[in-house]
């Protein structure tokens, strides 16, 4: 990605995350990016498919890189008072209704990429999936932009503890 400008959203992180893998990272408004892609201002972007789809910018864009460097979470955040004053019975409900939302989301975003995908190509788009070492050493490259950022940012002890506790959960 040496030299390619990319189109990030207005978040530091983000850019630290392309510049680590050699990509120049312009962070700008999604508003101003169809023009920014069709005038040359960059050469791509950084967004999933539902956003390439909905800004329409795969009318100015031919190629697309399934690279996975990203997974955004959903979080489901209640208050832990009012949780606990939950008797058990609906306790066990609400935890239930919780786990089958999290399923329905999960299945509703792989949905929305492989039908996302699908309109892409039959739009032009030329989309590129990398090989597994290829991903490897993407991934490596956007760890490693990252982690010193988001250390500095919150501490590498909690940092650690979190990447502790998901290599724990992947096991």
């Amino acid at each position: 990605m040496n030299g390619i400008v990319f189109r990030v959203m207005e978040n530091e992180l983000y850019v630290k995350m392309l510049e680590a893998m050699g990509a120049i990272a312009t962070p700008m408004s999604s508003s101003e990016l169809y023009s920014a892609l069709q005038n040359g201002v960059v050469d791509g972007q950084e967004n999933p498919i539902p956003f390439i789809i909905s800004d329409m910018t795969y009318e100015v864009q031919k190629y697309l890189v399934t690279d996975g460097h990203v997974y955004s979470i959903s979080p489901f955040i209640v208050n832990t008072e009012w949780y606990q004053s939950l008797p058990d019975d609906l306790r066990e409900i609400f935890d239930d209704g919780v786990e089958e939302a999290r399923r329905a989301a999960i299945q509703f975003v792989e949905r929305q990429e492989k039908e996302g995908l699908e309109f892409l190509k039959e739009n032009g788009m030329t989309v590129y999936e990398p090989t597994e070492e290829e991903l490897e050493k993407w991934h490596k490259a956007v760890f490693d932009g990252s982690y010193g950022y988001i250390t500095n940012l919150i501490g590498k002890d909690t940092v650690d503890a979190f990447l502790k506790q998901v290599e724990e959960a992947a096991e």
